[in-house]
């Protein structure tokens, strides 16, 4: 009896790692495929933009007889007026460069456009990440997580109030540093389940609990400020 007992629990055991496994392969495949879909937009983007340079290089003769025009008739006023409205074209043709890994660019791209949809004032101060032992995939969790969580607490920031989000990304000693703050609800005197203050806590919390598996693995740390209507992430890896 002794020995069936402990083979029923070993089974139990087996059955529960089982489960644990298909439950990660299931969500890193759902990442996999939603990397692959938004590096193929971000190709997508890049193509387009460089159909918009070489039509932008074909009118620039005449965008420069025009100049020379208006500096023939000392029009300066139509002059300021047509160099503005080239930067503005120009500005238009940049394809937004952010830690200089493609795949994790084109996650923090998906979201830099979503905040701008939003009304969101976004700030990013960092440089190229370059070489580095963290696997795409794991930045690309850590960074899609974090950006969606500020997006979105940004999002319910209450109407008239500052809706913004920081990201201050950067190597140092072989190590990955990221910050990242927003604004936010005061939800000081609100009770929190699981990581979020949202009532449908089953569903919600595990952006952060991602975050966290994922760094831990990196044998990294990651740290978490709540001010009163500000969050901030800290991360190194």
């Amino acid at each position: 009896m002794v020995i069936v007992g402990i083979m029923f629990v070993a089974l139990i055991l087996w059955q529960s790692s089982i489960e644990k496994k298909a439950l990660r392969y299931k969500m890193e495949n759902e990442y996999y495929q939603l990397c692959l879909k938004q590096q193929e937009a971000h190709i997508r983007e890049i193509v387009e933009n460089d159909q918009k340079i070489r039509r932008f290089r074909h009118d620039v003769n005449a965008h420069l007889t025009a100049l020379e025009q208006c500096v023939q008739a000392d029009d300066f006023t139509q002059l300021k007026s047509y160099v503005e409205r080239m930067r503005a074209e120009t500005r238009k043709l940049e394809v937004q460069k952010f830690t200089g890994i493609g795949v994790v660019d084109a996650i923090v791209s998906e979201w830099y456009q979503k905040a701008q949809a939003a009304g969101i004032t976004w700030e990013w101060d960092g440089g190229q990440l370059g070489e580095t032992d963290m696997e795409p995939f794991d930045l690309c969790v850590i960074f899609s997580n974090l950006l969606s969580n500020a997006v979105e607490a940004a999002e319910q920031v209450e109407e008239g109030k500052e809706r913004k989000i920081k990201i201050s990304c950067g190597s140092f000693r072989e190590r990955i540093c990221i910050r990242v703050s927003n604004t936010c609800r005061d939800t000081s005197g609100t009770k929190k389940r699981h990581g979020t203050t949202k009532s449908d806590y089953r569903n919600h919390g595990f952006g952060l609990m991602n975050i966290r598996n994922t760094v831990e693995k990196a044998d990294g740390e990651f740290n978490i400020t709540e001010e009163p209507g500000i969050f901030s992430a800290e991360i190194i890896v």
